[in-house]
């Protein structure tokens, strides 16, 4: 491939990828109504929010973690666990692809708000464009 070839490559911005209809949790949620929900949307992890700021993850993982415990009496602030990472609308989507190494979900900021979602299974509709 030729600098001139690599020029013309599109660059894909996180925007084009991430899902943009974001299901998350409250601290106060029951861990109950997150599976639930969890199950309706077939998605595997949410980020969770305190009066409009994300303060933490919960992910299937975590759930699986906690079976010893009685999850039906459980809060989501119980068992929560860091806020996933964030990133620009406008970063490349191989800063969110790497991120997604290490972590369930990415989130996407757009001049300090959250407005999306980047999960690996975003990323496999992208991977065929190539």
């Amino acid at each position: 491939m030729s600098v001139l070839d690599r020029r013309r490559k599109k660059v894909i911005c996180c925007k084009d990828v991430m899902a943009r209809h974001l299901i998350k949790a409250s601290t106060g949620d029951s861990v109950e109504k997150v599976i639930n929900t969890m199950r309706d949307f077939s998605i595997s992890q949410m980020p969770v929010f305190y009066k409009g700021k994300v303060i933490g993850g919960i992910s299937e993982t975590i759930i699986i973690r906690n079976l010893h415990r009685n999850l039906r009496k459980l809060k989501v602030r119980d068992i929560m666990e860091k806020p996933f990472p964030i990133v620009s609308v406008y970063d490349p989507v191989e800063i969110a692809s790497n991120l997604l190494g290490y972590h369930p979900a990415v989130l996407v900021s757009d001049k300090g708000n959250i407005v999306g979602i980047i999960t690996k299974s975003d990323l496999l509709g992208i991977c065929l464009e190539r």
